[in-house]
């Protein structure tokens, strides 16, 4: 599998960032540093000095840090909708399985096993990422 990981040269006294380099450099400098990122940030930092941002202004470190807490808060929301969505179809199975009905509970067009269904889709979807 190959390493998704980049090094991006940010200048120390104001964050922009200057280049990227596939390995880090082994030198020591007192102006530049070398901070680790992935190719999806570097995709993005990109995208926003080619459509965002006014000619001739670089991104800085302050975009990237931002753009990964937004990451995080995305990921843990969609981790909370999962999981409410999880609770709420195990509710609806142990209720529709606690009141006995003389009907099949589980018929091919049952709102449950479709629920169940279109759960494990979307879990397997996301698997995929």
């Amino acid at each position: 599998m190959p390493n998704n990981n980049i090094y991006l040269e940010a200048r120390k006294s104001d964050g922009a960032i200057l280049s990227y380099f596939i390995e880090c450099p082994e030198t020591v400098s007192t102006t530049v540093d070398y901070v680790q990122a992935t190719q999806d940030e570097l995709t993005y930092l990109s995208a926003l000095e080619d459509h965002v941002f006014p000619a001739g202004t670089v991104a800085s470190l302050d975009d990237l840090y931002a753009h990964r807490k937004r990451v995080q808060e995305a990921k843990a929301t969609k981790a909370a909708q999962d999981i409410e969505t999880a609770r709420n179809i195990a509710q609806k199975l142990s209720k529709s399985v606690s009141k006995p009905t003389n009907s099949n509970v589980y018929k091919e067009d049952s709102p449950i096993k479709a629920s169940v269904k279109e759960f494990l889709r979307k879990y397997q979807a996301n698997k995929r990422r």
